[in-house]
């Protein structure tokens, strides 16, 4: 799911009516176009745009790899600066939260330490 999808999506702007806004400010509409909430997650960063977002949602990541599956918190998923707890190298990702109705889903691999939508 990219920035955009994710900023028009009909669940999120019923929990945030002015995601749009808080999205436009993230970069131009192609960045936002290619920029994926899995990729904003796993990156790691503490200014991450969608992130905070997710945080005050109190997400849950569930990681999905070969019939195994795993839950965290996203408030427990990073140790510090650009640290994340263990995960495998490719994996899908989905979160809840307890204020979605429905799970949110994005499948990465880890290329090297580069996430990419597949």
């Amino acid at each position: 799911m990219t920035i955009e999808d994710f900023s028009n999506s009909e669940i999120i702007k019923a929990i945030f009516p002015n995601v749009k806004e808080f999205a436009n400010l993230f970069g131009s509409l192609p960045i936002r176009n290619r920029a994926t909430v899995g990729g904003n997650i796993i990156n790691a960063s503490p200014i991450a745009d969608i992130t905070s977002l997710l945080l005050v949602l109190d997400a849950v990541l569930i990681f999905s790899n070969k019939g195994s599956v795993r839950e965290v918190k996203l408030s427990d998923f990073y140790k510090g600066y650009k640290q994340f707890d263990n995960f495998p190298k490719k994996f899908s990702l989905q979160f809840i939260s307890k204020f979605l109705p429905a799970i949110i889903t994005s499948a990465m691999k880890k290329c090297r330490n580069v996430f990419t939508l597949i």
